[in-house]
């Protein structure tokens, strides 16, 4: 959440020189300098207050036709089979677990190995733009397929996918998207199986990126690391740090060679088969809702009757939550139906585990070089959604994206501690404390300039919790006849 306020980027000032032995000195005293400013709260007359309830009402739900419905339902099978993992013992379930709120309560996920980032909601996504806490997928269709070809995730492969579909699920594909490519046949039916994925593309950080990146980390072992790195190898640790950030070591494992050597036409149709499982995946998540919530039935109630009008489960206090929350400058991020900008945003958070997170600004050079982005010619007849609108303006050298993450969606927020990317906040105490002081050093980059410490008694904290979790709401899914 983010109060009203603004922040001066003073100063950045980094002097780059190279030894003959390729030592690089990084001077950075008085790089960043800023003045606070003092925080002003909007003030509503209840009136006022009213009238901003209408910018937070409940979208409406997605429509599932009959059609949709049996892709949705093959897609909620596929979501909790673990077969679609190396070690067999993996799902999509597995960290996005129904009674979590589809998450699964670790501060870090885990798959085959731990993982860097804490595990988001899926609920909710048919109305959010930007998947992943970096935004690196544009849509759910894209952003279920990353788990499961990441080694350290499913460890899974197009390949084997298919093979998994072709004897698990292959009437249903039949039934729903048409005979399996005649191209696949003998691979599919072949004992031994197929193995097999693209090389994804792993795309450069700009150097002024690094640059800058190189500069701002906060943590004096972690930026002296880099630059002991680049020394050793010869170069300058910015350009380092440009070619490695995202740099994939697995140019040549069996399932990739294997992928090289089939014919277009049998890469291009593992390709679809692969596409339609995630999309199918993407149907029964789309379906996923929490949006009834008590906060959304007084939002019915007061806009019918043009006054707040109470109820046991949202009440004076819970009222007094919501006034702080859009007095103090929350909304400013956390707007609209879903509570969230659908923006990303650097909140300062600190370091604290020795790894560098570039967040934001490594996620737009990875969604605009993911090959199944929304341009794909499987998207051509879908409507253009606002990310998709998006996508050719991005900026892949935004400094302001350094250590920047998607503001979540509030919806359910007190079903889905641990909090934020990192998972370092245990509680919304936490949370709430966190925006009050704002004590932390970045971990990377700069802190949103908007952000400014809340500075509220405890009293005005606890009402404002109160509040947050009056946005809970059951779990429905609209893709399941049995609930309909």
């Amino acid at each position: 959440m983010f109060p009203r306020g603004h922040r001066f980027f003073h100063s950045l000032s980094v002097a780059v020189g190279l030894s003959g032995l390729g030592v690089l000195w990084v001077m950075l005293p008085d790089m960043v300098q800023f003045r606070e400013a003092k925080h002003e709260p909007l003030l509503f007359s209840e009136s006022e207050l009213v009238k901003q309830l209408a910018s937070f009402k409940a979208p409406e739900r997605p429509v599932f036709d009959a059609d949709t419905r049996r892709i949705a339902d093959l897609g909620r099978r596929i979501f909790f089979d673990p077969r679609f993992s190396t070690n067999g013992q993996i799902s999509c379930g597995t960290c996005h677990q129904p009674g979590l709120s589809f998450t699964d309560g670790r501060p870090l996920a885990v798959g085959l190995t731990p993982l860097p980032r804490h595990t988001p909601s899926l609920l909710n996504s048919f109305a959010t733009n930007w998947f992943f806490w970096d935004g690196r997928a544009d849509s759910l269709t894209a952003q279920v397929q990353g788990p499961i070809e990441t080694p350290t995730e499913h460890g899974f492969d197009r390949g084997r996918v298919a093979q998994v579909m072709w004897q698990q699920y292959r009437d249903d594909y039949v039934s729903l998207y048409g005979p399996w490519p005649s191209s696949l046949h003998g691979i599919l039916t072949n004992p031994q199986g197929l193995s097999a994925r693209p090389l994804r593309p792993v795309p450069e950080l700009p150097l002024s990126l690094a640059h800058y990146a190189l500069a701002t980390i906060s943590e004096t072992r972690l930026q002296t690391r880099w630059i002991n790195d680049g020394a050793r190898a010869g170069i300058a640790p910015q350009r380092l740090l440009a070619t490695r950030y995202l740099y994939s070591d697995e140019e040549s494992t069996p399932a990739i060679e294997s992928y090289r050597s089939l014919t277009e036409t049998v890469q291009s149709d593992l390709d679809l088969v692969f596409l339609r499982f995630a999309w199918s995946l993407a149907q029964y998540e789309r379906g996923l809702v929490a949006l009834d919530s008590p906060f959304d039935r007084f939002v019915q109630r007061s806009e019918a009757q043009d006054r707040p009008v109470f109820s046991e489960d949202f009440g004076e206090k819970q009222w007094q939550g919501f006034r702080i929350f859009m007095e103090s400058g929350c909304a400013q991020c956390h707007s609209g139906p879903m509570f969230s900008d659908q923006q990303f945003h650097n909140i300062g958070l600190p370091q604290g585990k020795g790894s560098l997170d570039l967040g934001r600004a490594a996620g737009i050079l990875q969604v605009k070089a993911d090959p199944f982005n929304c341009k794909h010619a499987f998207f051509a007849d879908q409507t253009p959604s606002e990310s998709c609108a998006e996508l050719p303006f991005l900026r892949q050298d935004n400094t302001e994206m350094v250590g920047a993450f998607k503001t979540p969606s509030l919806r359910n927020v007190a079903e889905t501690a641990p909090y934020m990317h990192d998972g370092g906040l245990p509680t919304l105490s936490a949370v709430l404390a966190h925006y009050n002081e704002l004590k932390a050093e970045p971990a990377i980059g700069h802190r949103d300039e908007m952000l400014l410490p809340l500075r509220l008694p405890a009293a005005s904290l606890a009402s404002l919790e109160l509040f947050l979790r009056a946005l809970s709401s059951p779990i429905e899914d609209l893709s399941d006849r049995t609930q309909h």
